[in-house]
């Protein structure tokens, strides 16, 4: 058995003609001694931040440990840096309804449209507005005459993006790091 994360197109779509492979869900079950055990192997310099948080932890220095480590640790998903290397990775297939909401665009799962086709969570006035994604927290959050937009308004931040480019929200969060604020993160 192996995981493949992400394979391309050509790749994928021969899995699934093949119907011989299953579909990952993002939900791991592990021993805490054996997943770090595979981070040792794997990931090297993330079990040693881990080591060090870890040492930390209880102590009067876990949280300066925490806030001087988190920030560096390697940024590598677990899908890539240990679950398609481990040959010790086992599959239970269950049918659960489970949908994959881990990008503002997939937030219809959640919620249903109006009649011109917006996702709305919290406070939105629109007007000439169509196939838009808005969630707010607190404040209202109006719209004039735009299409195609996700607008998220947290208390720290608001983000305005293109439909069509939702997967790149990690840019924003690359750039965040690179530029020291890790608050916002």
């Amino acid at each position: 058995m192996e995981f493949k994360e992400k394979p391309d197109l050509a790749t994928a779509e021969k899995y699934v003609a093949s119907g011989e492979y299953a579909w990952n869900s993002g939900m791991f079950v592990w021993k805490a001694s054996v997943i770090l055990e595979q981070f040792k192997e794997f990931l090297p310099e993330v079990y040693a931040c881990l080591e060090k948080i870890g040492d930390a932890m209880g102590t009067d220095a876990e949280m300066d440990t925490i806030n001087k480590i988190y920030p560096v640790i390697p940024s590598i998903s677990i899908d890539y840096g240990i679950m398609e290397k481990s040959d010790i990775v086992k599959v239970i297939s269950a049918d659960m309804g489970w949908s994959d909401v881990g990008s503002w665009d997939n937030l219809g799962v959640l919620h249903d449209t109006d009649a011109n086709g917006n996702i709305v969570a919290g406070n939105h006035l629109a007007i000439d507005t169509k196939d838009c994604i808005t969630y707010s927290k607190k404040r209202l959050i109006t719209t004039i005459g735009v299409d195609n937009l996700i607008i998220v308004e947290t208390e720290d931040a608001i983000l305005v993006c293109d439909k069509n480019r939702a997967q790149d929200v990690k840019l924003i969060v690359d750039k965040l790091k690179e530029d020291g604020h890790n608050e916002l993160l």
